[in-house]
């Protein structure tokens, strides 16, 4: 073969890697407050300028702790609200606006079809699939990390969650219907660290319960995911499903750990007992989805459960990519 017909085989290889690269959907992660009289008075021009749109941007809207503490969103879910906050170094007002992970100033026009000009027509080398799954009092999300493409670090952060994508509630700032609530993350309170899949086609599974908690509207509901760049925060890819359309199987089955919590009822203490020496993230919260407790613990450690009050509670846990619920009787 000579070196002309080397060359050109080398170009074309190359051409066909790079129309591999699938669409980056684009994310806009919107903190606003129910009490921001600022967020008043721009949030309905962003969300006109935001429907004015080509179809297909992902949106969700965190309520966080700062400046207003008393904001019902917040308060009903005020530790990963402020998480989501505090992990783009934006805590402490309202509103904020990032695109693909990008702070877009407050000093920036909105209203303005342009704020989304730099993101458009991005590509990624990888694409995210999703399943959501209701059953009974719980809510299993699966997520697919699939590399299509070369290119890209190899160190990668999955944030997922659920949010509820119409809320009908006059705060004191006079807005009366939001949108893209979130609600509850999926895969812990910052999310989870992988390595990217290193071979194109390869992909990496991804899954996590979470209890449906009764204060939302189920129908309403939907799950999201937002893969980044672990050290800048780049995003990579973002997908989200139709609200209410769940599914009745479920992603990344295999393999569960299964943990128990002993004993229970309890009084003093409890244990997660799962797989011998196995980390596990807890969370435990009351039926009005207050969170009491959260702490990582190894299998079968004690955790002080004699300050909580009596009755009964939801137990998140995660553990590596696995997460679920159970219930704890006190």
């Amino acid at each position: 073969m000579n070196t002309f017909k080397f060359s050109l085989i080398l170009l074309i290889a190359s051409v066909s890697e790079t129309m591999a690269q699938t669409t980056k959907k684009m994310l806009v992660e919107h903190f606003t407050n129910t009490k921001c009289s600022i967020c008043a008075s721009l949030n309905p021009g962003f969300y006109t300028n935001l429907r004015n749109q080509p179809p297909g941007i992902r949106h969700i809207a965190y309520h966080p702790s700062s400046p207003y503490v008393s904001c019902l969103f917040s308060q009903q879910n005020k530790a990963e609200n402020d998480a989501r906050t505090n992990y783009y170094n934006v805590y402490g007002g309202t509103p904020k606006i990032l695109i693909n992970g990008t702070v877009i100033q407050v000093s920036t026009n909105y209203n303005s079809p342009t704020i989304f000009d730099p993101f458009e027509n991005q590509t990624s080398a990888f694409e995210v699939r999703m399943k959501q799954e209701k059953t009974g009092d719980s809510i299993r999300v699966g997520v697919v990390v699939k590399r299509v493409a070369d290119g890209g670090t190899a160190s990668l952060l999955l944030y997922g969650g659920l949010a509820e994508d119409t809320v009908n509630y006059t705060g004191s700032n006079g807005e009366s219907r939001h949108y893209d609530v979130f609600r509850k993350a999926v895969f812990g309170i910052n999310g989870t660290a992988f390595n990217a899949p290193a071979t194109i086609g390869d992909s990496i599974e991804f899954t996590g319960t979470v209890w449906a908690n009764t204060i939302w509207n189920i129908n309403r509901i939907f799950a999201f995911s937002v893969v980044q760049e672990s050290g800048n925060k780049k995003l990579v890819q973002s997908e989200a499903l139709p609200a209410g359309n769940f599914s009745v199987t479920s992603v990344g089955q295999k393999d569960k750990i299964n943990p128990q919590i002993i004993p229970n009822p309890t009084t003093e203490y409890a244990m997660i007992q799962g797989p011998l020496n196995a980390k596990i993230r807890v969370q435990i919260f009351d039926m009005q989805g207050r969170i009491h407790l959260e702490k990582t613990v190894v299998s079968g450690e004690k955790i002080a459960v004699a300050n909580l009050p009596t009755g009964v509670f939801v137990v998140s846990w995660l553990s590596g990519n696995q997460s679920g619920i159970l219930k704890m009787i006190r």
